[in-house]
């Protein structure tokens, strides 16, 4: 590693392979890019760590590539990707994943909202599906958990 990267704290970028063979670096260096060039086709693999480093290097920034991984109209549509992220991000900040609740109705679908595992932001979660309902969203009906037949 040069004394120059060392000197910024960057990681060391290391030639590898693609799946095609072509030679490439490990790394952009910025855990923002890194992040963006995976998340949205990441699905059966776990992106925790570079969503992690994507917080600590700007937090709003990871959280629109979050969002943006589930946007299931403008975006790459990851559910279960999305879903497991926002319990890391419930533990890393849970003031900011009450704001990803409240955008999860417009991006993604009302279930979303059920995945929230820390409690206060489960709770949170749940009165805005439970809001939805009562307001007559037909979506939210939807997607709402039912008793199945017994």
């Amino acid at each position: 590693m040069s004394r120059f990267v060392s000197a910024i704290g960057a990681k060391a970028s290391v030639r590898v392979r693609t799946e095609n063979g072509a030679a490439t670096w490990n790394t952009t260096s910025n855990p923002l890019v890194d992040l963006f060039g995976v998340i949205g086709s990441s699905r059966n693999k776990d992106v925790s760590s570079l969503f992690i480093d994507a917080l600590a290097h700007d937090e709003r920034l990871a959280t629109k590539i979050l969002l943006w991984a589930r946007d299931a109209r403008g975006g790459a549509g990851e559910r279960e990707t999305f879903r497991k992220l926002v319990n890391v991000l419930e533990l890393q900040n849970p003031s900011v994943a009450r704001r990803v609740a409240d955008k999860i109705p417009e991006l993604g679908r009302f279930d979303d909202l059920l995945h929230f595992k820390h409690p206060e932001t489960r709770q949170y979660a749940l009165n805005l599906f439970a809001a939805a309902i009562r307001e007559g969203n037909g979506l939210a009906a939807k997607w709402a958990p039912r008793k199945g037949k017994d």
